[in-house]
Order: structure tokens, then sequence, then C-alpha cells
């Protein structure tokens, strides 16, 4: 894959991310709060963690790329899942909170 490719699907995936979060961010707060604003939140710290999914699908592609779809599916899903947390680990050490906030659960250690 080329350098420029690389960048633009790490831009398109990160994008993507956050306008899903942001969506679904909103969609629960109007949910709960029944605020037609239908206000979404997200940190800026998401948008390089969902644009290194790039990463994760390639290495699937390249390995496991001849599996059964629903294998491939499980193996994004766990991946992704590990990426997310172990990056939300390693800002938290650094920054002594996480990208993501569950105020409702932990109000001290959120952005």
């Amino acid at each position: 894959m080329k350098l420029l490719e690389s960048i633009f699907l790490f831009i398109f995936f990160g994008s993507a991310g956050v306008l899903i979060e942001v969506l679904w961010s909103g969609f629960n707060n109007f949910i709960k709060t029944k605020d037609s604003r239908i206000i979404g939140h997200i940190s800026v710290w998401m948008f390089p963690i969902y644009g290194s999914t790039l990463f994760i699908i390639l290495f699937v592609q390249t390995y496991a790329g001849g599996f059964f779809w629903l294998a491939r599916g499980t193996l994004y899903a766990i991946l992704i899942t590990f990426l997310e947390f172990r990056s939300g680990w390693i800002i938290r050490k650094i920054f002594g909170k996480a990208p993501w906030s569950y105020a409702s659960i932990d109000k001290e250690n959120s952005i």
C-alpha cells in the first residue's frame, strides 16, 4: 500500500469512527434526556485510535483473508476492542484520564 493511500485510509477510518461515535452519543443523549438538539460528544483522542483500525484491517486481510467471514469478523472485533482498551489504558497512564467518559460511573478519571 502506498503512503498516500495509507494516509487517506487513516483519515477515512478516523473520520468515520468519530462520526459514528458522535451520532451514537448524540442519540443516546436524546434517549436519556429527550433533548431534541441531539448533542453528541467525543474526545479528540479517538480520531487516531479509530484511524489506527486501518492497521488491524490490513493485518487481518493479510493473514486471515481466506478465513470464513464470521471468523474474520470475530477477529476484527477482538483486535479493535483490544486496540481501543489498550490505547485508552496508555492515555490514562500518561495523562491520568481516559479518552472516553463514563461520567455517571467515574467522574474523576475520565476526560
